[in-house]
């Protein structure tokens, strides 16, 4: 009975030690964590910074080439 007991214990522990599932979720929150950091890098913070500023930089210059060849932006 003893041995038993052991037996289911020691195969309980094997497979315990084993176990990977908990150390993948840690590391796609890593993961994410990074990604989440590397955009908000990109986007920037206040005005006029990043990705934001880029962005708003390129609408204006098509936008004055369409006002100027005297498409929908000039009315």
């Amino acid at each position: 009975m003893l041995t038993k007991i052991y037996a289911h214990g020691a195969a309980f522990l094997h497979t315990l030690k084993n176990d990977q599932r908990g150390v993948t979720a840690i590391e796609y929150a890593l993961v994410a964590v990074a990604v989440a950091t590397i955009v908000a890098a990109a986007i920037g913070t206040g005005d006029n910074a990043g990705l934001e500023s880029a962005l708003i930089e390129a609408f204006n210059k098509v936008a004055k080439i369409i006002a100027a060849a005297g498409g929908p932006a000039a009315e």
